[in-house]
């Protein structure tokens, strides 16, 4: 008897290795992705303007790398500066300060779009605000009054749009990137849980039929259905009851490495695991000649990983 529903997961010819490059874009389930892509050494980045979670949030700094947008969108509020295109973690005490962090992320992620082999941006709502006084588009309200904004539902078709100029600005930096699309698993639960599951339908619908009617070799993987369809349950929720939880990471990890890496690169990855959990153990005694030994072992087996993989760098190596 079955308990409970697997989600088919996609086939790809695609695979990733120690030679890919890959950046990460969009909510912070792109960064829970990232953080284990980290933790095993690949080269990967993610979201150089911090998290954003609508699609046309990731769209605009997009645009800032390509060069078709020159505004960073200034504010000062309570204090701080901040860019109405970018996360709060870029805002800072004076304006030149922000505009430098802006200018610097804008070009890590010209040359992030422009050498990545993989690129994977994680859809976290269709919801968004606007400002009243102009009625533009803000991908994070920095915690400004409320009534300076108006709260909007994306429908299908101008998320659709806000997917083809994402994909059309990628292909022109890097016609030879993969992209690969999900939407986050994450509740946003302050919008409601109904509102929260309109926000998702939308986003599904919306990128299964723009990836249905594209011509660009576009692929979507299941982290929502992953966590929300096959989990379900509640134990695999932080205590927000928003986030997944470690476990659900780690399982929704599992079903992207065995769609995205083969064999040989799974063996360099154990290696690399086998070392960060020697790096990572407390030992009892750390002046006794066994753990010596230990280190010295490990130092030899880091020391080889580099000789093939230069760009690794393993803490305390």
């Amino acid at each position: 008897m079955k308990f409970f529903s697997e989600v088919n997961l996609p086939t790809s010819n695609y695979k990733l290795d120690y030679s890919s490059q890959i950046l990460l874009l969009g909510s912070c389930f792109a960064t829970h992705i990232h953080d284990q892509l980290s933790y095993y050494q690949f080269q990967a980045k993610a979201n150089p303007f911090g998290v954003l979670f609508h699609p046309k949030a990731i769209l605009k700094t997009i645009e800032l790398a390509a060069g078709y947008r020159q505004d960073f969108e200034l504010i000062e509020h309570d204090g701080l500066h901040h860019s109405f295109l970018a996360h709060s973690s870029l805002s800072a005490s004076t304006q030149d300060e922000v505009i430098h962090q802006l200018e610097t992320s804008t070009e890590v992620l010209r040359q992030a779009l422009q050498h990545s082999t993989l690129i994977f941006i994680s859809l976290g709502t269709a919801w968004y605000y606007s400002r009243q006084i102009n009625s533009a588009f803000v991908a994070n309200c920095h915690k400004i009054p409320s009534k300076e904004f108006a709260k909007h539902l994306s429908s299908v078709a101008e998320l659709k749009q806000d997917l083809t100029k994402i994909v059309r600005l990628v292909n022109k930096l890097n016609p030879e990137s993969k992209l690969v699309f999900t939407v986050s698993p994450v509740k946003h639960l302050k919008d409601g849980l109904v509102e929260n599951s309109r926000s998702k339908a939308h986003l599904i619908a919306a990128v299964h039929e723009f990836i249905d009617e594209s011509e660009h070799d576009l692929m979507y993987f299941p982290s929502y259905e992953l966590l929300v369809d096959e989990l379900r349950d509640y134990r695999f929720y932080k205590p927000d009851l928003a986030h997944p939880s470690l476990s659900a990471v780690k399982f929704i990890w599992e079903k992207f490495k065995s769609v995205y890496i083969d064999q040989s690169t799974l063996e360099v990855m154990n290696q690399v695991e086998a070392i960060q959990k020697g790096l990572h153990h407390k030992a009892f005694n750390p002046q006794s000649e066994a753990h010596q030994k230990f280190m010295a072992n490990l130092e030899v087996k880091i020391s080889q990983l580099k000789q093939k993989f230069p760009h690794m760098n393993f803490i305390n190596s």
